[in-house]
């Protein structure tokens, strides 16, 4: 059960003054307050009080849209981005907090059907194994009618090797945070699971479906329980208590969200939904374009 109560952020203070789109989102595994939002066109931004105010991140880098972004669970100075758009397309790590960034990107291309000799895809998601924080996962997709993969890393990025592919994969990765051997991915065609920390993937639930058309996941959360209970983004925000068999729908219009692992009870989330609305009993959401909420229990 998820108990919610809601506290706007304001995000009013958010720049550019002009509006930007919150594309990613990731907060401090060691603090809260400390949140990165990942935007397209203009970087990366940081808070250091909860989202009340923001500053960009990393001026004079070459990231522009960070497609995806996470942050290392020992080491919250490190951080990895997908960055979606070319020429700056590829993953991006910092060791400094966000403030500078280099590419690494060894490993990290697909076969290029209509373009060619291979390249670098957009990374869509990054999962880092919470016990063992240089190794890491990305969900890359590949140009239209090409195939996606899933792509890992074992020494922190210096070197990628394709672990599956695909033709339908979203942008959801997961890692159980008790045992991290158990990792999600999601797909068109369903729900992958991995049972050695993602060297090898199978397919373990059946997609999720609306109208009988597959729907893709777009975000998974493992929550840190003694069984696998997963949050999901697909058709709205889904809940699934039995490893991602079955699913029921918790609230629709929600799209990137992020739980810190230092405060498991606040999610930050960019929702869009009715004003006042009460679901699943106690979980309760208002209308906004940015909203942190804080559970008192999971």
């Amino acid at each position: 059960m998820v108990y919610v109560a809601v506290i706007q952020i304001a995000y009013s203070s958010f720049p550019p003054d002009n509006g930007v789109e919150v594309i990613s989102i990731a907060i401090s595994p060691k603090n809260a307050s400390i949140v990165y939002a990942g935007t397209r066109f203009y970087g990366v931004f940081k808070s250091t009080d909860g989202g009340k105010s923001w500053v960009h991140s990393g001026n004079g880098s070459k990231v522009e849209s960070a497609e995806s972004l996470a942050i290392d669970p020992s080491h919250p100075d490190t951080l990895y981005i997908g960055e979606g758009y070319l020429p700056e397309i590829g993953v991006y790590k910092s060791t400094d907090a966000g403030r500078s960034w280099h590419p690494i990107n060894t490993g990290l291309k697909v076969p290029g059907r209509y373009y060619g000799d291979p390249y670098i895809p957009t990374i869509h998601a990054i999962a880092i194994n919470p016990k063992n924080p240089k190794k890491i996962i990305l969900s890359a997709i590949a140009e239209s009618g090409e195939t996606d993969h899933l792509f890992l890393t074992e020494d922190g990025g210096e070197h990628w090797q394709s672990v599956y592919s695909t033709s339908v994969l979203s942008d959801a990765l997961a890692f159980d945070p008790k045992q991290p051997e158990f990792v999600f991915a999601g797909t068109g065609d369903g729900l992958l699971k991995s049972f050695n920390g993602g060297r090898s993937w199978q397919l373990s639930a059946p997609p999720l479906l609306y109208h009988d058309s597959p729907v893709p996941f777009s975000a998974l959360r493992v929550l840190n329980t003694t069984k696998q209970i997963i949050y999901a983004r697909g058709l709205g925000l889904m809940k699934s208590e039995d490893s991602g068999v079955s699913w029921q729908r918790i609230q629709g219009a929600c799209s990137n969200y992020a739980v810190p692992s230092s405060a498991p009870n606040i999610i930050y989330m960019d929702c869009n939904i009715d004003s006042n609305t009460s679901v699943d009993r106690n979980v309760f959401f208002k209308k906004h374009r940015l909203w942190r909420f804080l559970a008192t229990h999971w």
